[in-house]
C-alpha cells in the first residue's frame, strides 16, 4: 500500500522494523496515516531501495535491539537517515492484549516512534566494540 502522491515533500516518515534473518516487516506512516506495510527480503539492499523511494522527506527510523547488533543503525546513519535502536523491555505495552505478529510489531514501533514515546540504547562506536573484543578475548 502506497500513498506516496498525496504526501508533501519534506514531510516526517515514521518507519518501524520488525528485523529477523531472513526477512524483515516494514511499517511506514506519518504522524497520522500509514503508508507502507510489507515483508521486504532481511538485507540492506531491499531496504535501501525502499527507502529511496522516499528520500524528499525527513526519515526517522525504529527497530528493536536484538542479535542482528548495530550494523543496521551505523548504515542508515551513514546515509544521512535518522535512526534509534529501542530495547523491547522498554516498548508500551497493551494490557489485555498478547496476540504478537511481524506486522503489528512493526505498525506499534512505527507508531510510537511518531508520539515519541520510545526510548533509545546507546549505540557503541566501532572503536569501543573493537575494544570490548579485545577483552572478551583475554578473559
Amino acid at each position: 500500500m502506497k500513498l506516496k502522491q498525496n504526501l508533501g515533500d519534506g514531510q516526517k516518515l515514521f518507519i518501524g522494523i520488525d528485523v529477523h534473518l531472513k526477512t524483515w516487516h516494514v511499517t511506514i506512516r506519518t504522524k497520522d496515516i500509514e503508508i507502507f506495510c510489507a515483508n521486504i527480503p532481511g538485507n540492506w539492499k531491499s531496504l535501501k531501495k525502499l527507502l529511496d523511494e522516499y528520500q524528499e522527506h525527513e526519515l526517522h527510523v525504529v527497530y528493536e535491539a536484538g542479535y542482528s547488533g548495530f550494523w543496521l543503525h551505523d548504515n542508515l546513519l551513514e546515509v544521512g537517515i535518522q535512526c534509534i535502536v529501542t530495547p523491547p523491555s522498554l516498548i508500551p505495552k497493551e494490557y489485555g492484549s498478547h496476540v504478537k505478529t511481524d506486522r503489528l510489531d512493526s505498525k506499534k514501533l512505527a507508531q510510537l516512534l511518531s508520539k515519541d514515546l520510545l526510548r533509545e540504547i546507546y549505540v557503541p562506536t566501532e572503536e569501543e566494540l573493537y575494544h570490548r573484543q579485545v577483552v572478551r578475548r583475554r578473559r
